[in-house]
């Protein structure tokens, strides 16, 4: 009884901590994007339901968004040399050497997932600071949220298309390159 009542106390415990540190990073995007005083009196004139239940939801989705796979889009959209294309050709070229060390796998694992979660995470402050860098300057809304959502979807964009372009220039480095003096087998 003691050890079920404590796994339920447990559980309870991480639901009610995760979910109070996603209300708390929403009310702080929230406060980033729209500047601190106008950010809480947003917040304290919106319905509770709003504050209690979609704002927990924005990290969510925010990591959500990072495991779109932008390097599909991105080959369909400059379709010359795809890059899953290249890698086959890069793979029937190379010498397979196989690794066993199974702990390099799992920090490199550990370390892309890592890269998911605060990529995500950062991508307000990254969106607010290119809206207050660039965007603001030109006007195209009056709206914070919609200048903030345009300039993320800008950087997004942006960020991908140089992460495609600097992959295919490497694995075309990769495929092309020479083995100079070589020594002869015969």
């Amino acid at each position: 009884m003691i050890s079920y009542s404590s796994s339920i106390l447990s559980l309870l415990l991480i639901s009610a901590s995760s979910y109070w540190c996603c209300l708390s990073y929403g009310a702080i995007t929230i406060c980033q994007i729209y500047g601190f005083k106008k950010g809480l009196s947003y917040l304290s004139s919106s319905s509770k339901i709003f504050v209690f239940g979609l704002v927990p939801t924005m990290p969510i989705f925010l990591v959500a968004s990072r495991l779109i796979p932008f390097s599909n889009m991105m080959d369909k959209l400059l379709p010359t040399y795809s890059t899953n294309d290249m890698n086959m050709k890069l793979n029937e070229n190379i010498y397979e050497h196989s690794s066993d060390d199974e702990e390099e796998k799992e920090d490199v694992k550990f370390v892309s997932r890592l890269r998911l979660v605060v990529g995500g995470l950062f991508l307000p402050t990254v969106a607010v600071s290119f809206d207050r860098m660039f965007l603001s300057r030109l006007n195209i809304s009056n709206s914070v949220l919609v200048r903030t959502a345009i300039s993320g979807i800008i950087f997004i964009g942006v960020k991908n298309v140089l992460k495609t372009i600097c992959l295919r220039k490497k694995l075309w480095q990769l495929m092309n390159r020479d083995i100079k003096n070589y020594p002869c087998c015969s």
